[in-house]
């Protein structure tokens, strides 16, 4: 079992990686980091 670590995952370019990887994983195996709260609001949306 692999798992995964985003780093930058609010960006524009993590925001792709997080979708391509959810596209073959499940969610549980992704960790998307970011740098603020503000940020991390936006990761509910995936």
């Amino acid at each position: 079992m692999t798992k995964y670590a985003v780093t930058g995952a609010a960006g524009n370019l993590g925001k792709r990686v997080i979708n391509e990887l959810l596209n073959s994983n499940k969610a549980s195996d992704i960790t998307a980091a970011v740098h603020s709260l503000t940020k991390a609001s936006s990761m509910t949306k995936l």
